[in-house]
């Protein structure tokens, strides 16, 4: 009994330390009260959690009209860690939601350190390697979609590192399947996938990556039953896809109601010549940069799992890079490609570089105890380790300084010591008396500091419009607008502010409360209605207004908008008949749209309501159901159960044979299709006008209103390609891949010049086809910008084909233009009657 409890202990002993060291981190807050970190994303999530628990459970999902004008919540954003903080909730139903939440993001912080001892235990390392790889990847200060502490609890992202870490946790259990043959635990491995993949939407792609690897590295180690290997890696990843398509079915069914979030990240020469400067991964340090550089090193000279893990993280780097993107051209001909945030490919490389690390430490530790162990055994060896002690006796204060410092010691703002939380909930307790007497309203919260209120609703009870970027949900039809008009169509009654108001806060509002630092103004002119007649000749009324449904009186309206975002789910149901919804746009709210309808003459009853239950949602459920039948007949030890998961495995048995016995055929058939692709996208971009690729032999000039011109000929100081303009840094012409409508568009930058002056950029020599397709669009950062539009024109040997005009927080613009196929003389021209912040981007193409 002793012996197994000392055995229990070392087994605990090390990751025990791990979940110590992840408390320790976050002990400033929860010493005081449990108090969870506030900063930034946090407040959304705890929002979006006590929201689904008050409205939603015990359905996870549904339509809310609490998050801006309307919002499918935790439809298209991942259910994972609103779900993981409900677990938390029900294991802790007597503590407030903060102290709840700080549980919950302890127990992710927990969860990456463990993931990664994890991998490198399976990896063939000892416990202290295990432990030390954890340790590096706690103390990962991070950076911007990076992951690490900055990410994670800073900027409060932490759903992807719940789901990188339960994909490690699968793919740690693979491993360990094949390599020590323990089948029971594939289906455990399938349930961390599934709960990763429901947790963010980065697992996917990361197991599309991961599994044909893992089958090629398994046969480069000279792996004896290659089909079994298939088999593990393909059921495991195919039932925790099964397992999480309640979610996964419907989101991907509804995506085109999502934003987009295309980022790109670093080129390879960037990436290589951090990994040498200690900037390979931002604020990693010098030390943790180069030892992961050289652990992966190791690993791909490595063999078994240690070289997969190290293969492995390289492509995952590979892909975080732009430059494959670029030079292949893929964003046109695969737009979906645009809408990927490239640098959290790091967040899938970084668990795997620090459990090699740990490895490569782990070899350093070993050895050198085998050293003392050695030299103790001798009354020299025993002296030779004293006077080692004593010549490092007086670094020592400073090596436990440092480790504290690296490690242990963090800053961020907790719930149970941040003076603003304390205000904002004095003001929550006072919003939510307000709402008692009031009728429908919302409130618009203006605060650059963190996304704390778009929490707020949880703690009000009133509908709130987060003024600036909204996370933590990824419905498109949303708008960062702060301007009267946008507010006043959607019901808001009251701006919230934390600093210096904007300008309509100043002119259309009055004082009516302060909390602190926290400004209560309330709007001058009101409006109440939900449902109104855009004419104004009519005045429908609201009978019933609910979550999920609005029931109205037309009172002779033909034409009725709600002030409600229309997403897919709400259908229109008029006197007993259905008639279609469309989308009434919003000024100055870009990419906001309203729910409205057209009335037949007499239309008297009016329902709009959310169907939750859709085809995409019952065939999730039935695949989720499914995959819990298999997971029960591998687990179970029944007889009748085992002799079912005999006959399952006999076919699969044969399925492998039979692909196996054709596997020259497949391959070659796939070479061949590669190959043909490949041949035709050559072909095709080998006879086709690009602007981008003509940009060499571009004149640019600036043309001011007297004729005179300006060359732009300079050669960028950054070092990118481009033609410099000598008025400003910006004003260049060059391509460059650029966020437009949350996509990534490869483009042309032509930001317009000054009022009064035109952007003149001439190809003499464009081999066009009988069709030129023009495209244009404003890029995402240039927030702030309002007003009239950037306008390009076209024209061919002087005539002018057609012009687009692009105005701020707009979709991509697109035109065909009927030419003569031939040689013209193409010109591209820009103005604008504000330049101010007009990230103007474009693109021309023919064959």
């Amino acid at each position: 009994m002793r012996t197994r409890i000392l055995n229990a202990a070392r087994v605990a002993f090390a990751p025990l330390l791990l979940v110590a060291l992840a408390a320790a981190q976050l002990w400033p807050g929860l010493r005081e009260h449990l108090g969870a970190p506030i900063s930034w994303d946090h407040g959304a999530h705890l929002g979006k959690a006590m929201l689904t628990a008050d409205e939603l459970l015990p359905a996870l999902r549904g339509w809310s009209d609490s998050v801006e004008a309307g919002v499918p919540l935790n439809t298209l954003y991942s259910v994972g860690g609103t779900a993981f903080i409900l677990v938390v909730r029900a294991l802790t139903p007597y503590l407030e939601w903060p102290e709840t939440y700080a549980l919950a993001v302890l127990a992710v912080r927990a969860l990456v350190g463990l993931s990664v001892y994890r991998l490198a235990r399976v990896a063939g390392g000892s416990r202290i390697a295990g432990f030390l790889g954890g340790v590096l990847a706690l103390a990962d200060h991070g950076d911007h979609s990076e992951g690490g502490w900055f990410y994670d609890i800073q900027f409060g992202v932490w759903p992807v590192s719940l789901a990188i870490a339960f994909l490690m946790f699968g793919l740690a259990d693979v491993i360990e399947a094949r390599e020590a043959d323990r089948r029971g635990l594939v289906p455990r491995a399938a349930m961390c996938f599934g709960i990763s993949l429901v947790s963010h939407q980065m697992p996917l792609l990361g197991l599309v990556v991961m599994t044909p690897l893992f089958v090629l590295m398994r046969y480069l180690s000279g792996s004896p039953r290659l089909r079994d290997d298939v088999r593990a890696i393909g059921s495991t990843v195919l039932v925790g896809g099964l397992l999480s398509s309640f979610w996964l079915v419907p989101m991907l069914a509804s995506s085109d109601a999502m934003s987009r979030h295309g980022q790109l990240y670093r080129s390879f020469l960037e990436l290589g010549t951090g990994a040498t400067t200690g900037q390979f991964v931002l604020r990693a340090g010098a030390f943790t940069v180069v030892l992961c550089a050289l652990a992966v090193l190791r690993g791909l000279f490595a063999d078994g799992p240690r070289r997969f893990l190290a293969v492995l993280a390289s492509v995952f780097i590979v892909i975080s890079a732009r430059d494959w993107l670029v030079a292949t051209n893929l964003l046109r001909y695969l737009p979906t490609l645009g809408s990927i945030m490239y640098p959290r490919f790091l967040m899938l490389a970084k668990p795997l570089e620090f459990a090699l690390a740990g490895l490569l430490c782990g070899e350093a530790v070993v050895a050198a105890l085998g050293d003392v162990k050695r030299s103790i055994a001798t009354s020299r060896g025993r002296l030779g380790v004293i006077v080692a002690i004593v010549v490092l006796v007086p670094f020592a204060r400073g090596l436990f300084a440092g480790i504290e410092s690296s490690a242990v010691t963090r800053e961020v703002a907790y719930t149970s010591t941040d003076p603003l939380f304390q205000d904002f909930l004095a003001y929550a307790r006072w919003e939510r008396r307000q709402a008692r007497t009031s009728g429908f309203y919302r409130v618009a919260y203006s605060n650059n500091e963190s996304h704390l209120f778009q929490g707020a609703p949880a703690f009000t009870g009133v509908p709130a419009h987060k003024i600036g970027m909204l996370i933590a949900e990824v419905f498109g039809n949303t708008t960062p607008s702060g301007s009267l008009e946008a507010l006043a169509a959607m019901n808001v009654r009251r701006v919230v502010t934390v600093g210096a108001p904007p300008p309509v806060v100043l002119n259309d509002t009055h004082v009516v409360a302060t909390f602190g630092r926290i400004v209560v103004h309330d709007v001058n002119e009101f409006d109440s209605a939900v449902a109104i007649d855009p004419t104004g000749t009519t005045h429908p009324r609201v009978t019933h207004l609910e979550r999920e449904r609005v029931a109205i009186a037309a009172n002779g309206a033909r034409r009725i908008v709600v002030r409600r975002a229309i997403g897919p789910g709400w259908e229109a149901i008029v006197d007993g008949r259905e008639v279609p919804l469309f989308g009434a746009p919003v000024p100055h709210a870009f990419p906001l749209r309203l729910m409205a309808l057209d009335l037949p003459v007499g239309a008297r009853e009016v329902e709009l309501r959310y169907v939750s239950r859709s085809v995409p949602q019952t065939l999730g459920w039935l695949a989720t159901i499914l995959a819990l039948g298999i997971v029960s007949i591998v687990v179970l030890p029944l007889p009748r159960v085992r002799a079912v998961r005999d006959r399952g495995v006999s076919v699969l048995d044969r399925w492998g044979e039979s692909v196996a016995a054709h596997g020259r055929r497949i391959a070659l058939f796939g070479a061949l299709f590669v190959g043909l692709a490949v041949g035709t996208f050559l072909f095709v971009r080998g006879h086709e006008f690009d602007v981008r690729a003509a940009l060499d032999r571009a004149e640019v000039h600036i043309v001011r209103a007297d004729g005179s011109r300006t060359a732009c000929d300079g050669a960028r100081v950054t070092g990118e390609p481009g033609l410099q303009c000598p008025n400003a840094d910006w004003l260049y012409v060059g391509p460059i891949v650029q966020t437009v409508e949350g996509e990534l568009r490869q483009c042309v930058w032509a930001h317009p010049p000054g009022q009064g002056e035109t952007l003149e950029i001439a190809i003499a020599d464009a081999q066009l086809g009988s069709v030129l397709r023009v495209g244009a669009g404003i890029g995402d950062d240039a927030m702030g910008a309002e007003g009239d539009p950037v306008m390009l024109t076209v024209l061919a040997d002087g005539r002018p084909l057609g012009a687009i005009a692009v105005p701020p927080y707009s979709d991509w613009r697109e035109r065909r233009f009927d030419v003569r196929p031939g040689t013209h003389r193409l010109t591209f021209q820009v103005t604008a009657t504000d330049s101010a912040r007009r990230f103007l981007c474009f693109e021309a193409t023919s064959r």
